[in-house]
């Protein structure tokens, strides 16, 4: 039971006592008329009629009272003055009780004991009716039971006959259990009323944490919004200037220079994406794009990233692609790029030497749905057992001292978690403390109707006799796999020993020959130069290594009777790049896919007639790389550094622009507003305006479509898909 609680939840408790006793009179009144008119019609003719109306009149007033009482509370509402409250209902309630108890001197039939006993049982009943409307505070039902029984009893015993004694009795006991029945059921009501007291406060506390978290989530949310703003503004200028600056003609240790810079310029970003990705999954305001992609893009993306970490490392980067995996899958491209991408790079990054091998493979596939398997095995540090489930949680890595020794925010296992989530499925791991770790996720993909052609349809390799040397099983199982579908003759040699005892006695004459970079001790130029002979029998040599060895190969002096290499193959190799470095020797051109997309996209764009396109941009730099964008195009370009700018100048001339490319955040007026006043005319109704800008979180994305903007593209600016868009919109 609750005994004690403080001052302000007595308070309360008193008010919803006093609430239902106060709502109670309704019923009290109804049961008080009908039990009167009982009263008066059955005795009136056997009691004094001056004793009757006396009562009658009593009864009334109490009655009367009660109601005015209750009009009153409950037109005021005063729980300021609470206890004054049920001073009044408690005098009422006494006041009417005495009334009641009247009757046994005012109107008590003398000469009749069959209406005496009626008396008796009628007056307890009422008093017994009373534990539902005043049990809610006991010492309130006490009064009004001693003040309406006692008088009843005490007429009973002075008659002084066995039967009055007797009934006497009775009403004595049923007086007792009744207050003791009551008192247990004001109890319960008490704590009923604490429990509901503790409730909504606990309520109330709850909606207030939710209104704080709420509040915190916007400030947070605004804040990473403007984070991401101040940083993507410079880093527009950087990956934008950056990326034109590698389409001109560049020194190799130029390209290499600005590579690397866009390199790490990426690697920023995705810090920043990392962040806010964690922020909309917070808020529930992550969703996954469903559009038409083709698995070999995103592996070749995966394959370039990847085999630069690798670079100043002793790691055998694998990529083993199961070929029954369609191509022309149905999902969201760059998450399932960033989920794997998150999992390699901390493969690599926890790992000195050895192998990292990522498999992907189908677990179940109709016409329609892919359940895709993703495995990134290493031969890294590995995590304990405990440590284990503690990886998936923000910001965390399984040992404190990593994130010193291996940088990263620790954040990419919670957003590949919640990515799988999110693709319905899911991410696990196994791992043995200094042996490595295997990271497996499934996810569900749809596959498009579309006829899966590959880039195998454009080449004719069959029966050819390829001659592999390659020390490494696992490399040559993920071979398997691109070479399959090629229907060619191969011969392994896993080391120089076999293959002396092959060159021996060979009778083939090969067409290809794949030779790892790690095939033989001596350095690989030198070792093909001491076998030439058996070398210069095979029609393409090609060079298996990471980007390290490539360039190691070009430094080795040639030596005598060198022999030509084809081309590099740099791990980790993917069918599409085999393809492209092999289709110039057997009678098919690289296809258009080839062709340099940023270039493919830019040149599409700039074959359309002149346009008028409007610039808006605060930023001055910003301003600048829009116009170097648009520098080879035929297109006029208007400037305006302000929304007001912006508006004046579309309103106030004559000139319709095509176009109207829009920052959101600038000064004076902002994008948004820029907007909403240019719609206004109806020359402007149908004119494309895109947003511009570094927000990329996704109330930003709805208040522009809000506004009336067609697109919103998002800074640093990729270039080719900026080409792109503007070109289905002006085309």
């Amino acid at each position: 039971m609750l005994t004690k609680f403080s001052r302000k939840r007595k308070k309360l408790l008193e008010i919803k006592q006093v609430d239902l006793l106060y709502a109670s009179i309704p019923t009290v009144a109804f049961a008080t008329i009908m039990n009167f008119s009982i009263f008066v019609y059955l005795l009136w003719d056997v009691s004094e009629h001056d004793g009757i109306i006396i009562w009658s009149v009593f009864n009334i007033v109490a009655l009367l009272i009660r109601i005015m009482l209750t009009l009153l509370y409950k037109h005021t509402k005063d729980h300021e003055h609470i206890e004054r409250s049920r001073h009044l209902f408690t005098f009422s309630a006494m006041f009417s009780a005495m009334a009641l108890g009247s009757v046994a001197w005012l109107m008590f039939p003398e000469a009749s004991t069959a209406h005496q006993n009626f008396l008796y049982f009628l007056v307890g009943g009422m008093v017994a009716g009373a534990s539902s409307t005043l049990g809610a505070r006991f010492e309130i039902y006490l009064i009004y039971a001693l003040f309406a029984l006692v008088p009843v009893i005490i007429k009973a015993y002075s008659l002084g006959t066995d039967v009055q004694i007797a009934m006497g009795i009775i009403l004595t006991s049923f007086l007792f259990f009744i207050i003791m029945g009551v008192k247990k059921v004001s109890i319960t009501i008490k704590n009923a009323l604490l429990l509901e007291i503790d409730n909504t406060d606990l309520v109330s506390s709850l909606e207030e944490e939710i209104k704080e978290k709420d509040r915190a989530n916007a400030i947070k949310s605004q804040f990473l919004a403007n984070m991401s703003h101040e940083i993507r503004t410079p880093m527009n200028a950087i990956i934008s200037m950056n990326q034109m600056a590698l389409q001109t003609p560049l020194s190799e240790k130029q390209k290499e220079l600005l590579t690397n810079v866009d390199e790490s310029s990426s690697t920023l970003l995705n810090i920043v994406n990392d962040i806010l990705d964690i922020s909309k999954m917070e808020a529930g305001k992550l969703s996954l794009e469903h559009v038409e992609f083709e698995l070999s893009d995103v592996l070749k993306k995966l394959a370039t990233f990847t085999s630069l970490q690798i670079i100043q490392k002793d790691i055998e980067l694998i990529f083993d692609i199961d070929k029954d995996i369609p191509n022309y899958l149905m999902g969201d491209p760059a998450r399932v790029e960033q989920i794997i991408l998150n999992l390699l790079n901390n493969a690599i990054k926890f790992t000195q030497e050895g192998e990292v091998i990522l498999r992907m493979y189908p677990i179940k596939k109709d016409n329609h749905h892919l359940r895709l398997g993703i495995s990134i095995s290493d031969t890294g540090i590995g995590i304990d057992q405990e440590s284990a489930h503690e990886l998936f949680s923000d910001f965390s890595q399984a040992d404190i001292t990593a994130t010193r020794q291996y940088d990263g925010t620790g954040l990419g296992l919670t957003i590949t978690q919640r990515l799988a989530k999110l693709m319905r499925g899911k991410v696990y791991v196994e791992s043995v403390e200094g042996q490595g770790s295997t990271f497996t996720i499934e996810i569900e993909l749809k596959t498009q109707t579309k006829p899966q052609t590959t880039m195998y349809d454009l080449i004719s390799t069959k029966d050819l006799n390829v001659l592999l040397l390659i020390p490494n099983a696992n490399v040559t199982k993920s071979l398997d796999n691109i070479f399959a579908p090629l229907h060619w003759n191969q011969t392994l040699c896993r080391d120089t020993a076999s293959l002396e005892t092959l060159m021996a006695s060979n009778t083939t004459e090969f067409d290809i020959a794949i030779v790892d970079f790690s095939f033989s001790d001596e350095p690989i130029s030198l070792f093909l130069s001491n076998n030439h002979k058996f070398f210069h029998t095979i029609k393409h040599c090609f060079i298996f290594g990471n980007l390290t060895q490539k360039e190691a190969l070009s430094l080795q002096p040639a030596p005598k009777n060198s022999i030509s290499i084809a081309s590099f193959l740099v791990k980790p190799l993917i069918a599409d790049t085999f393809i492209k470095k092999i289709s110039p020797f057997y009678r098919v051109s690289p296809p258009e896919t080839a062709v340099n997309k940023l270039d493919l996209a830019k040149k599409k764009l700039f074959s359309l007639p002149k346009k008028h396109l409007l610039l808006v941009e605060d930023n001055i730099t910003n301003l600048m790389i829009l116009q170097l964008a648009f520098e080879e195009s035929p297109f006029e370009l208007t400037t305006a550094t302000n929304g007001q700018k912006a508006v004046d100048t579309t309103l106030n001339s004559e000139q319709v622009f095509d176009l109207i490319l829009m920052d959101i955040q600038m000064p004076i007026m902002n994008g948004y507003d820029a907007t909403v006043n240019i719609r206004t005319d109806e020359r402007y109704k149908d004119v494309p305006i895109v947003a511009l800008t570094a927000n990329v979180l996704q109330e930003y994305q709805d208040k522009a479509k809000e506004v009336g903007m067609n697109a919103y593209i998002t800074k640093p600016i990729d270039l080719e898909s900026f080409y792109f868009n503007l070109y289905e919109m002006l085309k």
